[in-house]
């Protein structure tokens, strides 16, 4: 499940290079959020996607509120002016004639970042997982 979940990562990042560096007509945006957050994500799903999918409903709990919420909130701010997005970066695809898909992409790859991060951080197998290759280096 880690390689396979890593390799899925790195394809979605390559995609992201792709847009990048293609030029591909308003993919930029796009481009530049898969390159950023694809990265920590292909590294977090090689440390633990199995630990992740263990979790999967209480990270599904935080992970769906959460996005819905900060994508609500920029909608909103959008749909107010209080800021835009430049149509010529972005492919032009609004949830609900407001909010531009890759808004929506980028809280959900944040808050995948945040989620996934803390989820891997608490949980035991991860301890044991960090803890036993200094174990045995420590004690011979």
């Amino acid at each position: 499940m880690r390689l396979w979940s890593t390799a899925l990562a790195v394809l979605i990042w390559t995609y992201g290079l792709y847009l990048l560096v293609t030029g591909q007509s308003g993919g930029a945006y796009l481009g530049l959020e898969l390159v950023w957050a694809m990265i920590p994500i292909e590294i977090q799903f090689g440390f633990g996607a199995d630990i992740l999918w263990h979790y999967r409903r209480q990270i599904a709990w935080t992970l769906i509120p959460a996005t819905f919420y900060l994508s609500l909130a920029d909608a909103f701010a959008i749909h107010s002016g209080t800021w835009t997005i430049n149509p010529e970066q972005s492919f032009g695809v609004a949830i609900g004639g407001i909010l531009p898909i890759e808004e929506f992409v980028f809280f959900l790859l944040t808050t995948t970042l945040v989620v996934s991060g803390i989820t891997l951080m608490l949980a035991r197998p991860s301890h044991e997982r960090v803890v036993r290759p200094f174990s045995s280096f420590l004690h011979g």
